[in-house]
């Protein structure tokens, strides 16, 4: 397993499209995205991070706590939710969660009988446990918070 560093134009056969920029912000990528097959992964979409943005003084939660399971870790918003996660959390003990805040500070990996269900402006998100890596970065983000 390895990987092969790209420039120019974009290969029609690859697993993971990495890419710093908003991919869809440039031509190169926006054929390969149209036509992504399956087992390929795309590690930044343009306004991915939207999902968790803070809008206007509160937490707009709206697309990850909207059910979409492919590709986003099920969130509820905090304390709106509540009930809806405290539901799924007894069908399925064996979940880890996330709080998070509208800062995007203070994020702890917690049992949900830890965390302050009732705090405004925050949502718990799954924990993804076994993230996708490369180079020991999550495609998930990291990288893209290492440079803004």
């Amino acid at each position: 397993m390895g990987y092969r560093v790209v420039s120019g134009e974009v290969p029609t056969d690859w697993d993971v499209l990495w890419t710093h920029e908003y991919s869809l912000a440039d031509a190169r990528f926006i054929g390969a995205i149209r036509e992504a097959k399956p087992h390929q992964t795309i590690n930044h979409v343009a306004g991915s991070g939207y999902y968790t943005s803070k809008m206007i003084g509160k937490v707009q939660v709206s697309l990850a706590t909207s059910g979409l399971s492919k590709g986003m870790p099920m969130a509820f918003e905090l304390p709106k939710q509540k009930e809806r996660l405290m539901a799924f959390a007894v069908e399925n003990p064996h979940i880890m969660w996330v709080q998070k805040d509208n800062t995007h500070r203070n994020i702890q990996v917690l049992k949900l009988e830890e965390m302050d269900l009732e705090k405004k402006s925050s949502f718990v998100q799954r924990f993804v446990d076994n993230p996708l890596l490369i180079d020991n970065r999550s495609v998930a983000g990291s990288w893209r918070h290492r440079h803004p």
